[in-house]
């Protein structure tokens, strides 16, 4: 139950009522205000109590699952389907690539901005303003765009491009 309230003196805005005994790790880092055996909560350290009850059904529900397998098992009508439930996958094929080798470098500046992972657009980014990538991120940058398809020969060209549009060197 979420509330907007005073407590001790103190103004706390969405607090969780929740048992005591829910609420032990926070308790312990000091986290909860304590009152009549209920801890107050703050909604940023509701997680932990969420996750705990979460850990807490799933041991409860792997462990009845444990229990019932042999029964399980013991069917043979079930035998085929459970030979071949670890080899049946219904979701998409991730491992056959589509577009491996369809990047160029004309495509480059357009695929930072909205495809490249931060840590990428950041060196591509440290690349166009100052025409130089220290060796780490060099190397980075590098096996990113042979990994895109760029190639690692295209790679270094697009490096050395970079370099050339300033006359820079």
């Amino acid at each position: 139950m979420a509330s907007s309230h005073s407590l001790g003196g103190v103004q706390l805005e969405s607090v969780y009522k929740s048992p005591f005994a829910d609420a032990l790790d926070l308790f312990r880092g000091r986290k909860v205000y304590l009152e009549n055996g209920f801890a107050y909560v703050q909604l940023k350290d509701i997680v932990a109590i969420i996750l705990n009850e979460f850990r807490t059904k799933l041991s409860k529900v792997l462990a009845l699952t444990a229990r019932s397998l042999p029964a399980v098992q013991s069917d043979e009508r079930l035998q085929p389907l459970l030979n071949h439930l670890s080899h049946s996958y219904t979701g998409q094929d991730y491992s056959t690539q589509t577009n491996v080798g369809k990047v160029s470098l004309n495509q480059i500046d357009s695929l930072s901005i909205k495809s490249f992972p931060p840590c990428i657009d950041q060196l591509h980014k440290a690349l166009r303003e100052n025409h130089h990538l220290r060796h780490g991120g060099r190397m980075q940058y590098g096996l990113f765009l042979k990994d895109i398809g760029l190639g690692t020969g295209m790679a270094v060209l697009e490096a050395d491009i970079y370099q050339r549009k300033d006359g820079s060197r």
